[in-house]
């Protein structure tokens, strides 16, 4: 949550009203959690900005923007007082769906079902832990999509095989709303994804 002053207002009155009520809504809270107030820094700032570049040439944009966005950022933010890692600039890997509607109407299925088979298709759950022979192991489905078949294989009703019977399933990438540079001679090798 963040609370937001008015300009003007002292910083450590502010931070200690912040900490009062936190104080107060405590006992209050679900068992297991707990508030605590973020780093005594401005909420609009940078304090640190870094760029990944490949200077082999062996890893594109998206391969680069893949690692910060899911390894690099998550380590980042276990650095006491870091509240929290920007991704801006290169290019987000997408898998992209492009449903035909005459094929919806032919199997009798909505977008909302297609939208509905995807996330439940996309998920992860916990199932509990088995003992055996003295040691315990946690048991988890882990039911990320990760290939492009993984996509296209998705049940969307029975009698339909899967999502490739009602759309064209690609690799692509999200439109770009805005550029980040880190210099011109790096931003000229800079190379777009490959199709893959």
């Amino acid at each position: 949550m963040y609370v937001i002053f008015e300009d003007g207002t002292d910083p450590y009155w502010a931070r200690s009203r912040v900490l009062e009520y936190l104080n107060q809504v405590q006992g209050k809270l679900p068992a297991g959690v707990s508030a605590e107030m973020g780093p005594d820094a401005t909420g609009v700032g940078w304090v640190f900005e870094y760029a990944l570049v490949d200077r082999s040439g062996k890893h594109d944009l998206a391969e680069l923007r893949s690692l910060q966005d899911w390894f690099l950022k998550y380590e980042l933010k276990t650095i006491p007082n870091v509240s929290e890692v920007a991704s801006v600039g290169g290019v987000v890997k997408e898998y992209q769906i492009v449903v035909d509607p005459m094929k919806l109407t032919q199997y009798g299925i909505s977008l909302g079902e297609v939208k509905s088979a995807l996330d439940a298709s996309n998920q992860e759950a916990g199932g509990s832990s088995v003992e055996l022979a003295e040691a315990e192991y946690m048991v988890r489905a882990s039911g990320y999509l990760q290939t492009l078949d993984d996509f296209k294989n998705i049940v969307l009703k029975t009698g339909i095989t899967a999502c490739r019977s009602i759309s064209a399933t690609s690799r692509g990438c999200r439109l770009a709303r805005r550029c980040a540079a880190v210099s011109p001679s790096l931003t000229a090798r800079a190379k777009w994804p490959a199709a893959w």
